[in-house]
């Protein structure tokens, strides 16, 4: 699974889909493998849909967990 560097440093424009494009083949091989060890492209994606939910709640409550040495967190 390779995702594809960060095209420069900082903001600049079209950064939200340079990462899309580097994610993209990743989240594919993803899906693919699933489907090789007996998961639906379905279930595959409603299970990364609610995986990207829980991080985005993980991150909204605490953005940097390993400053959190104490505490497990999905991040």
């Amino acid at each position: 699974m390779t995702i594809s560097q960060l095209h420069q440093d900082g903001q600049y424009p079209h950064r939200s889909a340079d990462c899309k494009r580097a994610l993209k083949l990743a989240v594919e091989d993803l899906i693919e493998q699933a489907q090789q060890l007996g998961w639906t492209t379905p279930e595959s994606l409603d299970a990364i849909e609610e995986l990207v939910a829980e991080f985005r709640t993980a991150y909204a409550e605490d953005p940097n967990p390993s400053e959190d040495p104490d505490e497990i967190k999905i991040l």
